[in-house]
């Protein structure tokens, strides 16, 4: 199942990279046009968008729903949004749900109106498939018109709930003589502290949790703040074309640069099948990775749009399938599709600069 869902959003990140595209254009000088509404400023300021399918890889495999709020007041956008998961793979899932909230708001920096820049407007498009290919004919002009750009400092909070998975020793994998070098049991009171070993075969005298084969996943809570940078790009142009009726352009592309920082890392205990509470405890504090990082790309239409992000999240560090590589705890990439509804409304808007 988790190499299904990793062939799915690879295959959706890369579908229009590897497809081969065969763009038939119509120039201006053949189609006559009457520019009915071009205006960036009329976009809607107030927006709730709903992701129904977001495919995510961090910690596994996971589908997730997410809602975002924002609205403009002033200089500043504040939004809230919130995730959580509905399908996790088998491997690496938590006890628990993973989930995610955050708060913020971005300050608008920079707000202006650009003219002549040719927009795309697409008259006619059809996809056919040819032997392994996906062949995209498409008839289009470009419009010289006005568009708004919008620079934006953001800062936020943001607390995620996380699976944790840490394996037991092996003596292949994870250290020397079947024990864990990275982690150890530990009595939540703080009375005992022992190495992790292989549960098959081990004889020894370390004192393990009772009746307890595999180690427990857990669940990792992390809080800290989120500070970046946003583009906000945005088209509305309504266009009257010969022969081919009316046809609109409404988007608004988003690109963001974010730096994380994890204030608070804390990990779930466990129960082990004699009532005694455990914790894991890391053997050095540079498995802490209090910093991490993200990029973000979204295109939202009128109703409908898409979104993709990859970085690397703060976290405690485990080794993954019991390798290192970047797909410990920190590597993470998605792609999601969304639905948005949105009106105009926005509180104590300025006029914008003038165009240039």
């Amino acid at each position: 199942m988790k190499k299904i869902l990793f062939v799915l959003i690879a295959g959706i990140v890369s579908a229009n990279m590897m497809a081969q595209k065969s763009v038939e254009t119509v120039t201006n000088e053949k189609i006559k046009y009457t520019v009915t509404k071009n205006d960036p400023d009329q976009y809607n300021r107030t927006r709730l968008t709903l992701d129904p399918i977001n495919v995510d890889l961090y910690m596994g495999t996971s589908l997730s729903f997410a809602a975002k709020l924002e609205t403009q007041i002033s200089k500043f956008v504040p939004q809230v949004s919130y995730s959580r998961a509905y399908f996790e793979a088998n491997v690496d899932k938590g006890p628990a749900t993973r989930s995610t909230y955050e708060l913020g708001t971005k300050l608008i920096i920079s707000e202006r109106n650009v003219d002549k820049q040719d927009v795309h407007v697409t008259l006619h498009s059809s996809t056919t498939t040819e032997g392994n290919y996906r062949v995209t004919h498409e008839k289009y002009i470009n419009v010289p018109a006005t568009i708004k750009r919008i620079s934006s400092f953001y800062f936020g909070y943001f607390h995620w709930t996380t699976p944790m998975v840490i394996t037991n020793g092996q003596s292949s994998n994870d250290g020397a003589n079947g024990i864990n070098s990275y982690y150890h049991y530990a009595k939540a009171d703080g009375s005992l502290n022992v190495p992790i070993h292989d549960w098959a075969g081990y004889s020894g005298t370390d004192v393990q949790p009772f009746g307890i084969k595999d180690s427990p996943s857990i669940m990792e809570r992390l809080s800290g703040i989120k500070v970046g940078y946003n583009l906000r790009t945005i088209e509305n142009l309504f266009v009257n074309v010969d022969n081919w009726g009316e046809r609109k352009v409404r988007k608004i592309n988003d690109f963001s640069f974010n730096l994380l920082y994890a204030f608070d890392i804390q990990m779930d205990h466990f129960t082990d099948n004699a009532g005694v509470e455990w914790q894991y405890e890391a053997t050095t504090k540079k498995l802490t990775r209090h910093l991490g990082w993200n990029l973000e790309y979204a295109k939202q239409f009128r109703v409908v749009g898409w979104h993709w992000g990859i970085g690397y999240n703060p976290a405690q560090k485990v080794e993954h399938g019991g390798v290192k590589s970047i797909m410990d705890n920190g590597f993470n990439m998605g792609v999601g599709f969304s639905f948005s509804l949105s009106v105009h409304k926005g509180f104590l808007i300025k006029q914008p600069e003038p165009a240039k």
